[in-house]
């Protein structure tokens, strides 16, 4: 199995079925992640309640890898995700990098940046316009 066909696989199993017992099949329980939650790594384990909080806010979710690029033991891909606020089922439309270290078939560190600004503004949670408010320099709460 391709490194890239792992991710996929990943997406698949524990985003999308929401089979959080297979973590461990993709994670070593000593692995880090980081980006997901700015200024925390997280472990393994962290996905187990991370996954179930995220998908309760969308419905219908989907990915796609964009690009990806490999190289010894790394692989980076841009991913575009796409679903439906839980919400109000307004569309929901965005990007992920991801660069995953592998050793054995497993993610042994991952690195993410998804953008949650967005997310958070297209499931009603932020104003949708709230990268130009900020951007005004205008304060929110």
């Amino acid at each position: 199995m391709t490194k890239i066909d792992r991710l996929e696989e990943w997406y698949h199993t524990v985003w999308l079925r929401g089979d959080l017992r297979a973590i461990g099949n993709f994670f070593p329980p000593d692995a880090t992640e980081t980006g997901l939650m700015p200024g925390h790594s997280l472990r393994p384990a962290d996905f187990a309640e991370l996954v179930p909080m995220l998908m309760r806010l969308v419905t219908e979710p989907s990915f796609r890898i964009v690009r990806h690029f490999e190289a010894g033991d790394w692989l980076w891909a841009l991913v575009h995700i796409k679903a439906r606020s839980a919400r109000d089922l307004k569309p929901i439309d965005l990007t992920s990098q991801v660069a995953v270290r592998f050793q054995d078939n497993k993610f042994i560190e991952a690195y993410n940046h998804v953008d949650m600004l967005g997310f958070f503004g297209q499931i009603g949670a932020l104003p949708a316009e709230v990268m130009a408010l900020c951007l005004m320099g205008e304060q929110l709460g």
